[in-house]
Order: C-alpha cells, then structure tokens, then sequence
C-alpha cells in the first residue's frame, strides 16, 4: 500500500475472491436444488411400491381369512410383521421427504436399509405363501 491506497491488483484479487465466492455459493444452491429433486424423484417411486406392497399385504390377508387355523395364524404373524416393517419404511421415506435436501448420508442409508428389509420380507412371504 503507497500512500494509504490499494494498488489495482490487490482490488483485482478481492473481486477475484468474491466473485469465485459467490460463484461457490450459487454453485452449492444449484446442487442442494438437484439433490433435493432427487430426494423428491425418488421419494415418489418408494411412496409407488409402498403401495403396491399394501396391496400385497391386503392380498395376504385375504388368502389368510380363506386359510385353516393353522396356516391362518402363521399369514396372519407374517402380515403382523410386515405392517409394522411397511409402516416403519413409511416413516422413514416421510423423513427423508421432510428433511429434503439437507438429508444427511446416514439418514439416506437408513431408508434404503429399511426398504432392502422390507423387500426381502415381501419377497420371502410371496415364496412362502403360494
């Protein structure tokens, strides 16, 4: 500094500095703006299956009233555990939704976690059922 003012250059790297700053910034929204399309995008297919899975379950039941006793307490424990798995993955899928995109890693793990559990006990009670 000569004489108490700023040389061209030092103003050159400031304007530097902030327009990269804000270019971050803008950057940063463009990709929490994606990531929350992405949340929503994906939000709406698991919301899809949560459904047709619902529809499974009523199917169960049906074949569970139809069944004898015996075959009819055992559909009626799996549809007992496969309603509190599909009300837990609803949960977590309103989580997520509500959290957007600031939804952390863990949180994302955990509803695709949820999700693998509750389609491998749809899976098996299809198997099992037939």
């Amino acid at each position: 500094m000569k004489d108490g003012k700023i040389s061209q250059y030092r103003v050159d790297l400031m304007v530097t500095f902030l327009l990269k700053a804000g270019q971050t910034r803008n950057e940063r929204s463009v990709a929490m703006k994606e990531e929350k399309k992405n949340i929503a995008v994906k939000a709406e297919r698991l919301e899809e299956q949560l459904k047709e899975w619902g529809v499974d379950l009523e199917k169960l039941k049906l074949r569970a009233n139809k069944a004898k006793a015996d075959v009819k307490t055992e559909i009626d424990r799996e549809v007992s555990t496969l309603r509190a798995k599909l009300n837990e993955a609803q949960k977590k899928l309103e989580e997520l939704k509500t959290a957007g995109g600031a939804a952390s890693t863990e949180m994302k793990k955990g509803v695709e976690n949820a999700w693998a559990e509750l389609k491998r006990a749809f899976d098996g009670a299809r198997a099992k059922f037939k």
